[in-house]
């Protein structure tokens, strides 16, 4: 017949595990505590990142409106003072409604441009060679900055 007290007295046959999960327990709310610990670090540290970079790249779509506003008034005071107030505004919509094709036929002047920002060109030599506003040159080298960083982390 089976000695079932042999049984409770070895612990090599029949682990007490009321003893184990007693002692498991306070170890794994301590991973778990650790975990949330550093899932919240880590949350805090992208927002704070994410928030950095909106703000570079806010700014430099503020320089890129002064700078449009700076070429669109550029732009019409020569007309102005040469001819009324509405011719002005018709030889305006002339110039955009003729640079609109290049805008559309252009994709390849902003690819070229963020071919250049990707090799580390400055913001105004990809303004001279594209062709393209010096503001929006900035946005692609901030853009191009923000991709390597975000790799490289």
């Amino acid at each position: 017949m089976l000695n079932f007290h042999a049984l409770h007295l070895n612990p090599h046959l029949h682990p007490d595990w009321t003893l184990i999960l007693s002692a498991a327990l306070p170890a794994s709310l301590f991973v778990l505590a650790l975990a949330v610990c550093l899932l919240s670090y880590a949350l805090r540290r992208g927002h704070r990142t994410h928030r950095a970079e909106l703000a570079r790249i806010f700014e430099q779509l503020d320089l890129l409106r002064f700078d449009a506003q700076q070429a669109a008034a550029a732009a019409a005071t020569p007309a102005r003072a040469s001819n009324g107030e509405g011719s002005a505004d018709r030889e305006l919509l002339a110039a955009v409604m003729a640079r609109e094709p290049q805008l559309a036929s252009g994709a390849g002047d902003y690819y070229a441009a963020a071919q250049l920002a990707a090799r580390g060109s400055s913001a105004a030599e990809i303004a001279d060679r594209c062709g393209i506003v010096n503001g929006e040159a900035r946005v692609l080298v901030a853009l191009q900055q923000a991709r390597s960083r975000r790799a490289a982390h």
